[in-house]
């Protein structure tokens, strides 16, 4: 089985999706890239990603021969027909979201600085609120942002492996891609002019 893990080389991330194939666009948003030798599937969201810009490259499916986020949460992918597709991130929200494969999950944070990263080295832990104690991450998050929503039930609590210190808060065995009811907690970073944030998905 394919470990998807992204390396931290030369200062920037690079996310295994060499040789990915542009699929399909999903909700006039969402860029579906798919391993034309498994099932693995990426989901790519970007506030500067052209939605014709991408029926082109899905109507050739263009392949992925690079793709990285630079340390000021800049995305690039390269493709084989020599095409880029470059998100910067924004000031004040989300600019870019890549989910998948595998684990993988990367953000394009808010102000600049480190992306957040996840993959398969990612610590994930089953929490009950009732009978375990809160990470500490949870408790921070909780003491930042009080109006969060109440913690109830189960959850699967995730950190980032590495870039900016992140974690995730979904419902147990979520799918890997399209996560509902995810709760995402940012920590300040002193490299960026981004504070600590949260998003709630539902």
């Amino acid at each position: 089985m394919t470990r998807h893990v992204v390396e931290e080389v030369d200062g920037e991330f690079v996310i295994p999706l060499e040789g990915f194939v542009c699929s399909y666009l999903q909700n006039d948003h969402e860029l579906i890239l798919c391993d034309p030798h498994s099932s693995d599937e990426a989901w790519l969201w970007g506030s500067h990603l052209d939605a014709a810009a991408i029926r082109l490259l899905v109507m050739h499916e263009a392949r992925v021969r690079r793709a990285v986020a630079a340390q000021d949460a800049t995305l690039r992918i390269d493709f084989d027909d020599g095409f880029s597709l470059v998100n910067p991130a924004e000031a004040e929200v989300e600019a870019w979201e890549l989910r998948g494969p595998g684990y993988v999950l990367l953000v394009g944070t808010p102000g600049g600085g480190p992306p957040a990263v996840w993959d398969e080295t990612s610590e994930i832990r089953l929490v009950d609120p009732g009978v375990d104690p809160l990470p500490a991450q949870v408790t921070q998050m909780i003491e930042t942002l009080p109006t969060m929503p109440e913690l109830t039930g189960k959850f699967q609590f995730r950190p980032t492996a590495r870039g900016r210190a992140a974690i995730e808060l979904h419902a147990p065995d979520a799918p890997q891609q399209n996560r509902r009811e995810i709760i995402r907690f940012v920590l300040p970073d002193m490299s960026s002019t981004g504070g600590p944030y949260m998003r709630y998905t539902n």
